[in-house]
């Protein structure tokens, strides 16, 4: 294992005692307020942004622009991951959370308006992820994943309860490529 040099004993001896659905939910709360971190500095940092605006580029709410998910699973992956190998979570607990993640991904980037109210600040929905790519407010608003909480906890979160995005997009030009 590449990484079994920076390995964290204890923890990792503490948590491969538990059960996997333990070490998985401490794996998905990492994967939380780690791809929060790695979302917002995606907004941020200019190499970082040069990958991630393609994915905001589109005039409407869209699932995949093609360098946009390359971006994704290129750069945030190898982020976030690493940090739960350190802490010693099993392989066998992050593959298992490998398809939450594209799957609330694909509901949160369809182009519908469903507004699930009860979810309002706790758990991503279309509605809160619409804010965050519309081009109405900058920064962008709603960097979390699933959990809200990251968001609540730093003032990102914005859900007006009267109102939804009409413009959407970028106001830069896109970057170029060779």
């Amino acid at each position: 294992m590449l990484l079994k040099w920076a390995r964290i004993d204890a923890t990792a001896t503490w948590l491969a005692a538990r059960p996997v659905w333990v070490q998985g939910a401490i794996a998905f709360l990492m994967f939380e307020v780690l791809g929060y971190w790695y979302h917002r500095l995606s907004h941020t940092v200019p190499f970082l942004w040069r990958f991630h605006s393609v994915h905001h580029s589109s005039s409407r709410l869209t699932g995949c622009r093609r360098r946009g998910c390359t971006h994704s699973r290129v750069l945030r992956l190898p982020a976030i991951a690493p940090p739960s190998v350190v802490l010693g979570v099993s392989p066998r607990a992050i593959r298992r959370l490998r398809g939450v993640h594209p799957a609330v991904a694909i509901l949160l980037h369809a182009n519908i308006r469903w507004r699930l109210r009860r979810l309002d600040g706790i758990w991503g929905t279309p509605e809160d992820h619409h804010w965050h790519h519309s081009n109405h407010r900058r920064p962008a608003p709603n960097f979390s994943g699933q959990l809200r909480s990251s968001d609540m906890g730093v003032g990102t979160y914005y859900q007006p309860k009267d109102r939804r995005p009409e413009l959407y997009g970028i106001d830069e030009p896109m970057p170029s490529w060779p």
